[in-house]
Protein backbone atom coordinates (compact mmCIF):
# COMPACT_ATOMS: atom_id res chain seq x y z
CA UNK A 1 0.00 0.00 0.00
CA UNK A 2 1.40 3.61 -1.02
CA UNK A 3 1.41 6.45 1.22
CA UNK A 4 -1.36 8.16 -0.17
CA UNK A 5 -3.53 5.17 0.13
CA UNK A 6 -2.79 4.63 3.71
CA UNK A 7 -3.23 7.96 4.71
CA UNK A 8 -6.95 7.58 2.57
CA UNK A 9 -7.57 4.82 4.14
CA UNK A 10 -6.45 5.87 7.59
CA UNK A 11 -8.68 9.22 7.55
CA UNK A 12 -11.90 6.69 7.95
CA UNK A 13 -9.94 4.09 9.93
CA UNK A 14 -8.66 6.20 12.86
CA UNK A 15 -11.99 7.33 13.74
CA UNK A 16 -13.12 4.16 15.06
CA UNK A 17 -13.01 3.12 18.71
CA UNK A 18 -9.91 1.03 19.55
CA UNK A 19 -12.01 -1.66 20.39
CA UNK A 20 -13.17 -2.13 16.59
CA UNK A 21 -9.39 -1.21 15.63
CA UNK A 22 -8.26 -3.70 17.60
CA UNK A 23 -10.93 -6.59 16.08
CA UNK A 24 -9.78 -4.96 12.69
CA UNK A 25 -6.02 -5.81 13.32
CA UNK A 26 -6.79 -9.33 14.16
CA UNK A 27 -8.37 -10.08 10.85
CA UNK A 28 -4.99 -8.52 8.78
CA UNK A 29 -2.30 -10.52 7.28
CA UNK A 30 1.02 -9.39 7.52
CA UNK A 31 1.20 -6.73 5.21
CA UNK A 32 -1.73 -5.07 6.50
CA UNK A 33 -1.02 -4.80 10.29
CA UNK A 34 2.57 -3.54 9.04
CA UNK A 35 0.16 -0.60 7.16
CA UNK A 36 -1.82 0.15 9.90
CA UNK A 37 1.15 0.99 12.48
CA UNK A 38 2.33 2.81 9.41
CA UNK A 39 -0.40 5.24 8.71
CA UNK A 40 -1.11 6.79 11.82
CA UNK A 41 -0.94 7.25 15.19
CA UNK A 42 -4.48 5.76 16.14
CA UNK A 43 -4.28 2.90 13.85
CA UNK A 44 -0.74 2.27 15.33
CA UNK A 45 -2.62 2.39 18.98
CA UNK A 46 -5.44 0.08 17.99
CA UNK A 47 -3.26 -2.82 16.08
CA UNK A 48 -0.51 -2.97 19.21
CA UNK A 49 -2.56 -5.82 20.78
CA UNK A 50 -2.65 -7.64 17.96
CA UNK A 51 0.91 -6.87 16.82
CA UNK A 52 2.61 -7.96 19.96
CA UNK A 53 0.20 -10.87 20.49
CA UNK A 54 1.66 -12.14 16.88
CA UNK A 55 4.96 -11.33 16.91
CA UNK A 56 5.91 -10.92 21.04
CA UNK A 57 6.60 -14.25 22.65
CA UNK A 58 8.81 -16.13 24.45
CA UNK A 59 9.04 -20.43 24.77
CA UNK A 60 11.36 -21.62 27.56
CA UNK A 61 12.91 -25.63 27.19
CA UNK A 62 14.34 -26.22 30.66
CA UNK A 63 15.46 -30.26 30.35
CA UNK A 64 17.82 -32.60 31.99
CA UNK A 65 19.79 -36.00 31.04
CA UNK A 66 20.37 -37.61 34.11
CA UNK A 67 22.14 -40.43 31.80
CA UNK A 68 25.08 -38.01 30.77
CA UNK A 69 24.57 -35.69 33.82
CA UNK A 70 23.93 -32.28 31.29
CA UNK A 71 21.56 -29.69 31.33
CA UNK A 72 19.73 -28.16 28.25
CA UNK A 73 18.00 -25.01 28.14
CA UNK A 74 16.56 -23.37 25.39
CA UNK A 75 15.10 -19.82 24.65
CA UNK A 76 13.02 -19.12 21.55
CA UNK A 77 12.35 -15.40 21.64
CA UNK A 78 9.94 -13.81 18.77
CA UNK A 79 9.97 -9.71 18.92
CA UNK A 80 10.78 -7.12 16.74
CA UNK A 81 13.11 -5.09 19.55
CA UNK A 82 16.19 -7.10 18.64
CA UNK A 83 18.80 -4.97 20.75
CA UNK A 84 15.87 -5.78 23.97
CA UNK A 85 15.90 -9.54 23.09
CA UNK A 86 19.18 -9.25 22.65
CA UNK A 87 20.11 -7.92 26.35
CA UNK A 88 17.22 -10.82 27.61
CA UNK A 89 19.40 -13.76 26.13
CA UNK A 90 22.75 -12.11 28.00
CA UNK A 91 20.24 -12.01 31.45
CA UNK A 92 20.03 -15.98 30.80
CA UNK A 93 23.25 -16.55 29.67
CA UNK A 94 25.56 -18.83 31.77
CA UNK A 95 29.28 -18.53 31.98
CA UNK A 96 29.66 -22.03 33.10
CA UNK A 97 27.43 -23.41 29.44
CA UNK A 98 28.49 -23.98 25.75
CA UNK A 99 26.10 -21.32 24.36
CA UNK A 100 24.49 -20.99 20.67
CA UNK A 101 22.54 -18.67 19.34
CA UNK A 102 20.33 -18.54 16.11
CA UNK A 103 18.88 -15.34 14.16
CA UNK A 104 17.18 -14.72 11.54
CA UNK A 105 18.49 -13.27 8.40
CA UNK A 106 16.29 -10.19 9.79
CA UNK A 107 18.14 -9.54 12.86
CA UNK A 108 21.58 -10.94 11.88
CA UNK A 109 23.54 -7.26 11.09
CA UNK A 110 21.40 -5.58 14.14
CA UNK A 111 22.83 -8.53 16.50
CA UNK A 112 25.94 -8.60 15.61
CA UNK A 113 26.67 -4.94 16.74
CA UNK A 114 25.63 -6.33 20.04
CA UNK A 115 26.74 -10.22 20.37
CA UNK A 116 30.56 -10.90 21.53
CA UNK A 117 31.68 -14.02 19.82
CA UNK A 118 32.91 -15.20 23.30
CA UNK A 119 29.18 -15.46 24.58
CA UNK A 120 27.42 -16.88 21.14
CA UNK A 121 28.01 -18.69 18.22
CA UNK A 122 25.99 -16.85 15.10
CA UNK A 123 24.38 -19.38 13.17
CA UNK A 124 22.47 -17.23 10.66
CA UNK A 125 22.21 -19.59 8.08
CA UNK A 126 19.23 -21.87 10.93
CA UNK A 127 15.80 -21.66 9.06
CA UNK A 128 13.72 -19.09 11.49
CA UNK A 129 10.69 -17.11 11.27
CA UNK A 130 11.17 -13.26 11.33
CA UNK A 131 11.94 -11.46 14.52
CA UNK A 132 12.92 -14.24 15.97
CA UNK A 133 16.03 -15.76 17.94
CA UNK A 134 17.08 -18.92 19.46
CA UNK A 135 19.32 -19.44 22.23
CA UNK A 136 21.03 -22.91 23.39
CA UNK A 137 22.96 -23.83 26.58
CA UNK A 138 24.36 -27.17 27.74
CA UNK A 139 26.06 -27.35 31.11
CA UNK A 140 27.78 -30.20 31.82
CA UNK A 141 28.19 -31.19 34.78
CA UNK A 142 24.99 -30.05 36.06
CA UNK A 143 23.75 -32.26 38.73
CA UNK A 144 24.25 -30.91 42.46
CA UNK A 145 25.12 -27.24 40.78
CA UNK A 146 21.89 -25.82 41.30
CA UNK A 147 21.66 -24.41 37.75
CA UNK A 148 18.36 -25.37 36.93
CA UNK A 149 17.01 -23.34 40.27
CA UNK A 150 19.28 -20.13 38.94
CA UNK A 151 17.72 -20.35 36.02
CA UNK A 152 14.09 -20.76 36.98
CA UNK A 153 14.90 -17.48 39.41
CA UNK A 154 16.29 -15.94 35.90
CA UNK A 155 13.03 -16.64 34.26
CA UNK A 156 10.73 -15.49 36.77
CA UNK A 157 12.61 -12.51 37.11
CA UNK A 158 12.03 -11.37 33.44
CA UNK A 159 9.09 -8.86 32.83
CA UNK A 160 6.12 -10.36 30.89
CA UNK A 161 5.10 -7.16 30.08
CA UNK A 162 8.33 -7.26 27.76
CA UNK A 163 8.13 -10.81 26.64
CA UNK A 164 5.31 -12.82 27.55
CA UNK A 165 6.16 -16.26 28.37
CA UNK A 166 3.80 -18.39 25.84
CA UNK A 167 5.13 -22.08 26.11
CA UNK A 168 7.00 -23.31 28.93
CA UNK A 169 8.48 -27.71 28.83
CA UNK A 170 10.23 -28.57 32.37
CA UNK A 171 11.45 -31.76 31.61
CA UNK A 172 13.81 -34.44 33.39
CA UNK A 173 13.92 -32.11 36.68
CA UNK A 174 14.16 -32.30 40.12
CA UNK A 175 12.59 -28.98 41.28
CA UNK A 176 11.39 -26.95 44.29
CA UNK A 177 8.12 -26.13 43.90
CA UNK A 178 8.25 -22.85 45.24
CA UNK A 179 10.17 -21.51 42.19
CA UNK A 180 7.38 -23.13 39.76
CA UNK A 181 4.60 -21.40 41.67
CA UNK A 182 6.29 -18.14 41.65
CA UNK A 183 6.83 -18.68 37.73
CA UNK A 184 3.53 -19.33 37.28
CA UNK A 185 2.07 -16.38 39.14
CA UNK A 186 4.54 -13.85 37.80
CA UNK A 187 3.77 -15.46 33.82
CA UNK A 188 0.47 -16.77 34.32
CA UNK A 189 -1.85 -14.27 32.45
CA UNK A 190 0.44 -15.03 29.08
CA UNK A 191 1.13 -19.05 29.77
CA UNK A 192 -0.87 -20.62 27.31
CA UNK A 193 0.93 -24.04 26.84
CA UNK A 194 2.64 -25.66 29.72
CA UNK A 195 4.53 -29.43 29.25
CA UNK A 196 6.04 -31.21 32.46
CA UNK A 197 7.43 -33.98 31.94
CA UNK A 198 9.56 -36.52 34.25
CA UNK A 199 9.06 -33.32 36.54
CA UNK A 200 9.68 -34.21 40.29
CA UNK A 201 8.44 -31.42 43.19
CA UNK A 202 7.70 -30.29 46.26
CA UNK A 203 4.21 -28.62 47.15
CA UNK A 204 2.99 -30.07 44.32
CA UNK A 205 -0.78 -29.30 45.15
CA UNK A 206 0.26 -25.38 45.76
CA UNK A 207 1.21 -25.85 41.92
CA UNK A 208 -1.28 -27.27 40.16
CA UNK A 209 -3.52 -24.92 41.94
CA UNK A 210 -1.43 -22.05 40.77
CA UNK A 211 -1.04 -23.30 37.13
CA UNK A 212 -4.92 -23.83 37.34
CA UNK A 213 -4.67 -20.01 37.72
CA UNK A 214 -2.84 -19.20 34.51
CA UNK A 215 -4.68 -18.50 31.15
CA UNK A 216 -3.06 -22.24 30.14
CA UNK A 217 -4.95 -23.90 27.23
CA UNK A 218 -2.77 -26.68 26.56
CA UNK A 219 -1.11 -28.72 28.65
CA UNK A 220 0.80 -32.37 29.05
CA UNK A 221 1.85 -34.13 32.30
CA UNK A 222 3.79 -36.66 32.10
CA UNK A 223 5.12 -39.15 34.77
CA UNK A 224 4.86 -36.00 37.63
CA UNK A 225 6.14 -36.74 40.44
CA UNK A 226 5.37 -35.09 44.64
CA UNK A 227 8.12 -34.77 47.13
CA UNK A 228 7.08 -34.36 50.48
CA UNK A 229 9.00 -32.59 53.68
CA UNK A 230 9.85 -36.16 54.99
CA UNK A 231 11.73 -36.52 51.39
CA UNK A 232 8.89 -39.36 50.64
CA UNK A 233 8.24 -39.53 46.57
CA UNK A 234 4.97 -40.41 45.09
CA UNK A 235 4.06 -41.15 41.75
CA UNK A 236 0.68 -38.15 40.09
CA UNK A 237 -1.62 -40.85 38.35
CA UNK A 238 -4.40 -39.41 36.37
CA UNK A 239 -7.11 -39.66 39.25
CA UNK A 240 -4.54 -38.30 41.88
CA UNK A 241 -6.59 -35.56 43.71
CA UNK A 242 -4.17 -32.50 42.70
CA UNK A 243 -4.65 -33.62 39.18
CA UNK A 244 -8.22 -33.90 39.23
CA UNK A 245 -8.48 -30.44 40.84
CA UNK A 246 -6.47 -29.02 38.24
CA UNK A 247 -8.72 -30.63 35.60
CA UNK A 248 -12.09 -29.32 37.15
CA UNK A 249 -10.76 -25.65 37.44
CA UNK A 250 -9.44 -25.89 33.72
CA UNK A 251 -12.93 -27.51 32.08
CA UNK A 252 -14.52 -24.48 34.33
CA UNK A 253 -12.95 -22.51 32.01
CA UNK A 254 -13.16 -24.18 28.83
CA UNK A 255 -16.43 -26.41 29.14
CA UNK A 256 -15.54 -28.13 25.53
CA UNK A 257 -12.12 -28.85 25.95
CA UNK A 258 -10.59 -32.18 25.61
CA UNK A 259 -8.41 -34.26 27.87
CA UNK A 260 -6.81 -37.80 26.94
CA UNK A 261 -5.43 -40.10 30.12
CA UNK A 262 -3.35 -42.48 28.95
CA UNK A 263 -0.59 -44.93 29.68
CA UNK A 264 2.31 -45.91 27.51
CA UNK A 265 2.98 -49.57 27.04
CA UNK A 266 5.58 -49.62 29.36
CA UNK A 267 4.22 -48.32 33.04
CA UNK A 268 4.34 -46.25 35.35
CA UNK A 269 4.07 -42.88 32.71
CA UNK A 270 0.44 -42.14 33.48
CA UNK A 271 0.01 -38.92 30.55
CA UNK A 272 -2.70 -35.82 31.10
CA UNK A 273 -2.96 -34.53 27.97
CA UNK A 274 -5.61 -31.13 28.10
CA UNK A 275 -6.25 -29.23 24.84
CA UNK A 276 -8.99 -26.40 25.11
CA UNK A 277 -11.06 -25.55 22.07
CA UNK A 278 -9.51 -22.17 21.86
CA UNK A 279 -6.84 -21.74 19.57
CA UNK A 280 -3.49 -21.23 20.12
Amino acid sequence: MKAKERIASGTVLHKLPTELLGIIATQTDKKGLASMRATCRELRDGSASEFFRRYTSLYVHLGGNERFDVLHFRVAIKTPDVVMAQAMTQSLILPIARNYLSVSPRNRKPLRKHVPHSVAEIVPDTPLDDFEIVQRSNVVPYKGSGVAQLLLKRIIALSPQTLPIRRLVLEDLDVDGDYVINLFETHGRHLQDVDLRNVLLTKVVECMMALSRTEVQKMWIDNLRARDDAGNLQDLTTQSPALLELLRRLFQRYPEAHCIRFKYNLPPSPTLNFRSSVGI
